[in-house]
Formats: C-alpha cells, sequence, structure tokens
C-alpha cells in the first residue's frame, strides 16, 4: 500500500516513482493507481517540469 502521508512529504509532491499521481488516481487501489499513472503519464511529464 502506498504511504500517501510519506508522498505528501517528499519533493515531488504527490509523486509515484517520481511520477506524478493525479489527485483522482490516488483514492484508488494500488493497481489501479499504476494503471491511471500509465494513462496519464506523459501529461505527468510536462505537470511535473511546470512545477519545478
Amino acid at each position: 500500500m502506498i504511504n500517501h502521508n510519506a508522498i505528501d512529504r517528499s519533493p515531488k509532491s504527490h509523486t509515484t516513482n517520481n511520477c506524478y499521481v493525479p489527485p483522482h488516481c490516488r483514492t484508488l487501489p494500488d493497481r489501479q493507481v499504476q494503471i491511471c499513472l500509465q494513462r496519464r503519464h506523459h501529461l505527468a511529464e510536462t505537470v511535473a517540469r511546470e512545477l519545478r
């Protein structure tokens, strides 16, 4: 299970393996989160760059 509190305190907020996790994805079970991350990966990369 992903520890979202630990993730929230990390330098890259709401990330898993350096991938941005949209709020609606963070509420899903881990397997669904991974699927959601895969779908949003390219957008996530853009968002991550903008947030730096």
